[in-house]
């Protein structure tokens, strides 16, 4: 399962320099997308799965505060690539098939703005609500690199310095009742990023 940042304005729950309303939000954010993971698995018959999946959430209130999806694609590559992360995916049978698996190519990113469409009972209610950020680290840093080469700004995570459609190969909204599909999906293919597709009538949330 994903690897889930949060900054310290989401409720990182293990720094009391965080106010209390929004460490309880962060657990309850975090609560609500674990009790839809296991719901899933459940109704799959394979709640022993569920019982073995291991959840990385990284809380880190000096480090993280207002972070944007560059900042924490940055953590998870080198986390990956030196920290626990990397040993795994070196022992994984996945890797020599299909180059990786999910849980070491996205995370979720927990901002203000998707901690609130799920806290706020008013806003979760909304179409456009009820949802978290999954992040593609590895077009995050490309997209940095091709930009820094092209003199242009760098990375803005509210999408104002690029075109919306070119910041959906980087990070899409899904609901968080949907992870467990996404990452089913992405098991098959990783390239299945790429062909995820939204309503019309609610272009900004993605569907598995």
């Amino acid at each position: 399962m994903p690897s889930i940042y949060t900054d310290s304005s989401a409720g990182a729950s293990s720094y009391s320099a965080v106010p209390t309303a929004r460490r309880r939000s962060g657990k309850k954010f975090l609560a609500l997308v674990q009790g839809h993971a296991r719901e899933c698995f459940e109704q799959a018959g394979l709640i022993d799965v569920y019982s073995r999946m291991r959840w990385t959430v990284f809380e880190d209130a000096a480090g993280l505060d207002g972070a944007d999806i560059a900042e924490t694609s940055r953590r998870f590559i080198d986390l990956v690539q030196r920290g626990p992360g990397g040993e795994e995916l070196a022992g994984s049978a996945f890797t020599s098939i299909i180059g990786g698996t999910p849980r070491h190519e996205f995370f979720l990113h927990v901002d203000e703005e998707s901690l609130e469409s799920v806290v706020d009972d008013a806003k979760a209610k909304e179409k456009s609500g009820y949802f978290c950020t999954v992040v593609m680290p590895g077009n995050v840093v490309l997209w940095e690199i091709k930009r820094d080469r092209e003199g242009i700004y760098r990375f803005c995570e509210d999408g104002r310095e690029v075109e919306e459609d070119e910041m959906w190969d980087l990070r899409k909204r899904v609901r968080i009742d949907d992870p467990v599909s996404l990452y089913a999906e992405l098991h098959v293919s990783l390239d299945l990023w790429y062909c995820l597709l939204s309503f019309p009538d609610n272009p900004d949330i993605f569907v598995p």
